[in-house]
């Protein structure tokens, strides 16, 4: 059975067995710490494409590459939380940007 027919299956029981909605797999919520990672390469996208101060590492590593390492970094409490894309990403996530916040935030 092809996706498209497996789809049309469910849909279709669905409404003969009267589901107001036909749901075959729900996602899982997402956490803080991909929500922090996801605004933090929303903000490099910008800051790679518009700021001159990050035209070596827009050189060298991509947007989520570095999204991914800082966030690690901050999570293990190893990287500098004074970058314009970090008070970004914290704006974003509506935490201050501290070490304490960012940590307190990232391990829920």
């Amino acid at each position: 059975m092809t996706p498209q027919e497996t789809l049309t299956y469910h849909v279709t029981g669905a409404i003969e067995r009267g589901e107001g909605i036909a749901v075959v797999g729900v996602p899982a919520p997402i956490s803080n710490k991909q929500r922090f990672q996801d605004a933090l390469t929303n903000a490099y996208i910008d800051l790679f494409a518009n700021d001159p101060d990050y035209a070596y590492s827009s050189a060298h590593i991509s947007p989520h590459a570095l999204a991914h390492k800082m966030t690690e970094g901050l999570h293990k409490g190893s990287a500098n939380k004074d970058g314009e894309g970090i008070k970004r990403a914290c704006k974003a996530c509506g935490i201050k940007q501290t070490y304490k916040a960012i940590q307190a935030y990232l391990n829920v």
